[in-house]
């Protein structure tokens, strides 16, 4: 037809084509985001149903021995530099003062009806710290009949108990008791050794005591 009109052409006199579709959208021409407000957060948390409210709760409550343990390892050593750097400590304070006794036996217990002596040689672990309400407990062997004993001690059938009110920094003391073996013993005699005496005693601490020093 002579009246159709000619198609468009640009300057190269090739028809134009049009621009591709966009199929992503640049998020800058969105403009900036919005962010929630505390309130719109709130609201979503209330969204959230009973049940997701009690797991979120247990998974916390879940997760609270491991947060107590982690703090428990960094924070107790902390605590403990910084109390013992306060201290007046030495190396020989890092044990806590205590009775000590050794037993010993003078004397032939073999003869039937002679006397022989048990020793118990006590003194503390400390050369600066008292040791306060000592109390040892012995029992003695079958066969043995006690004939002296020292004031410190008293007798319960084979049971031997001697207290002391307190033994001073570098005191060694000696409780003696005099005995007798019987025939069945002396034929086949037991060490009283054998029976380690129990020992106790009160010691104040200067890891644990209010006594500081900026030294």
């Amino acid at each position: 037809m002579a009246d159709q009109m000619p198609a468009e052409k640009g300057q190269t006199g090739q028809p134009e084509t049009p621009p591709p579709l966009k199929t992503r959208l640049d998020p800058n021409e969105l403009g900036p985001r919005k962010q929630l407000g505390p309130r719109k957060r709130l609201g979503l948390r209330k969204r959230l149903g009973p049940m997701a409210r009690k797991e979120a709760a247990l998974a916390f409550k879940m997760l609270l021995p491991t947060f107590a343990i982690v703090l428990a390892i960094v924070l107790i050593p902390l605590l403990a530099n910084f109390w013992i750097s306060f201290k007046p400590v030495q190396l020989a304070d890092l044990r806590a003062p205590a009775p000590v006794v050794s037993e010993r036996v003078r004397g032939d217990m073999t003869v039937p009806g002679e006397p022989f002596t048990i020793e118990y040689r006590l003194r503390g672990s400390s050369q600066t710290a008292p040791i306060k309400d000592v109390r040892l407990v012995d029992i003695l062997p079958a066969g043995l009949t006690l004939v002296q004993i020292d004031p410190a001690c008293s007798q319960d059938g084979a049971k031997i108990t001697c207290t002391l009110d307190v033994i001073e920094p570098k005191q060694r003391l000696t409780l003696v008791l005099g005995v007798t073996a019987n025939a069945g013993f002396a034929a086949a005699p037991v060490s009283p050794r054998d029976s380690k005496p129990e020992i106790s005693g009160f010691a104040e601490n200067i890891l644990t005591n209010t006594e500081f020093t900026l030294d």
